[in-house]
């Protein structure tokens, strides 16, 4: 049997600025930026009664995330567009107390093109076009050493180096009237999965 006494904390800092300006010809500019921060600490002291041993343990985890972005959208001859981009900067560190190294050192940065266009062919029908690449990060308790005790065979465990997923995708559009019918194709990067061993 096993004594468990787990603590998680998670602290979150952000702001962002947005400017848009519209023009007389239905176009309009918009820039901004985004800045994130998050310090989370995780501890956990962990009794194996049976073996008389103690497993401790105290991890940080620091994730610093600055983005910009801007946009231009508007029509030209009915042809409707929308056309951006959002750059981010990652830089994530994780260490643990009893150690001097760096557990999580990553420093990377990340583009994220979006561009759709909606193409009416008359009053009834249109063709659109999306493309989008976006990003889904993992909430900073999966990342986190915290784990769950269900039975001696089963202990529900966290991964500290998970990354971002990157989705990019494709859509075609045709609409008719209040119909419409869409293909789409996504490729993702580092999808995150669930595994169990015994």
């Amino acid at each position: 049997s096993q004594n468990r006494n787990q603590r998680i904390r998670i602290n979150v800092y952000s702001g962002r600025t947005d400017f848009e300006k519209a023009y007389k010809n239905k176009m309009k500019f918009e820039l901004g930026a985004l800045y994130f921060h998050a310090n989370s600490a995780t501890m956990f002291n962990i009794e194996t009664i049976n073996l008389n041993t103690i497993t401790f343990s105290n991890y940080t985890y620091k994730e610093t995330n600055i983005a910009g972005y801007s946009n231009l959208s508007g029509s030209i001859k009915k042809v409707n567009y929308s056309i951006g981009l959002r750059a981010e900067n990652t830089i994530a560190k994780g260490e643990n107390a009893t150690s001097s190294n760096l557990i999580i050192d990553k420093n990377y940065i990340n583009f994220f093109p979006k561009a759709e266009i909606g193409i009416p062919i008359d009053s009834t029908n249109t063709i659109t076009f999306d493309y989008a690449k976006s990003i889904s990060r993992p909430n900073f308790s999966s990342t986190s050493q915290v784990s769950a005790y269900i039975n001696p065979y089963f202990v529900w465990s966290n991964n500290i180096d998970l990354n971002p997923t990157i989705t990019d995708a494709i859509s075609l559009g045709y609409q008719y009237k209040d119909k419409s019918v869409r293909l789409s194709y996504n490729k993702i990067k580092n999808p995150v999965y669930y595994a169990t061993s015994y």
